[in-house]
């Protein structure tokens, strides 16, 4: 909005004022909440990146327990084999 606009539509230049005043404070409550924005979003993107790097550990995690739990059948196969064999002697 400019004053010249203003002035075209016929408004003394105290109405101008108030006018171009009231617009200025809606422009810095419209900055203000962006800054605001900007920053929340910021924190966002943070805590997704957090996010992904304890997905990454967990899913690492999870492939480590699977390898354990493989190991840990094998073992007690192995020990039933031995045991059948301990007992047949």
């Amino acid at each position: 909005m400019k004053r010249d606009q203003l002035k075209d539509l016929g408004l003394s230049d105290d109405q101008i004022k108030a006018v171009m005043d009231i617009n200025g404070e809606d422009i810095n409550k419209a900055k203000s909440s962006n800054d605001e924005m900007i920053k929340e979003n910021e924190a966002l993107k943070l805590q997704l990146s957090e996010r992904d790097k304890d997905f990454a550990k967990l899913k690492k995690t999870a492939k480590d327990n699977e390898e354990l739990s493989s190991s840990c059948k094998t073992c007690k196969e192995n020990t039933s084999r031995i045991m059948i064999i301990l007992l047949k002697n």
